[in-house]
């Protein structure tokens, strides 16, 4: 069961700029079990300063165990890969996208950052997979997989998240404007999107 503590931290001193750009301490719960063991965590939009996947794994603490990213592109998709502690490759943490963490046991992390309002998130449809794995906002106006397809606009058609568990995990799954289940969108959870066409997306928050 997925526990989480959210606390918004409002650092905006005026107003106009309340909840445009907050501030998050969020206790987010990864799991070691399963036949996968796969957390796919969406981090804020600011997060470390020239962080990489050792940042992550550093961030962590002892447990970390692996961070992968997906690679999007044209015929060369596929998994960049990092072992905390051992090596592979170090790549940057870019915003707006989301990780596959592995932990040797299970893990509260604790994740600090803040939001960028003015970020606008790429969506790919080129490729094999056409795969978009991205962090959606902790203050989204969306809190449901129907209302993040709204929000990204007419060229969204699949939303995903992968429900984690011993022996029960799977994808799961809603298709825009058709339907499917349509689940809660969790903060520091990491979301799957598909669109039609390649699509900038600017996130909307409180």
């Amino acid at each position: 069961m997925k526990k989480l503590l959210l606390v918004l931290l409002v650092l905006a001193a005026s107003s106009a700029l309340m909840a445009s750009n907050m501030g998050f301490k969020l206790t987010y719960g990864m799991i070691s079990t399963g036949n996968y063991q796969l957390n796919w965590v969406g981090l804020p939009y600011y997060w470390g300063t020239a962080a990489t996947a050792n940042s992550v794994c550093a961030d962590i603490g002892a447990n970390a165990a692996e961070v992968h990213h997906w690679i999007r592109g044209v015929g060369n998709e596929k998994y960049e890969s990092f072992l905390c502690g051992v090596g592979g490759t170090d790549f940057t943490i870019n915003p707006g996208e989301a990780y596959l963490v592995k932990v040797s046991a299970a893990t509260n992390w604790v994740i600090v950052g803040s939001h960028n309002p003015s970020l606008m998130v790429n969506l790919t449809s080129a490729g094999n997979y056409q795969l978009n794995w991205v962090s959606v906002p902790y203050h989204s106006t969306r809190t449901n997989a129907s209302g993040l397809c709204t929000d990204v606009g007419a060229n969204a058609s699949e939303v995903h998240h992968w429900i984690r568990g011993a022996g029960n995990e799977k994808y799961e799954s809603y298709l825009c404007g058709v339907g499917g289940t349509d689940f809660t969108l969790v903060p520091g959870e990491g979301v799957l999107i598909k669109v039609t066409a390649a699509t900038s997306w600017t996130p909307s928050h409180y």
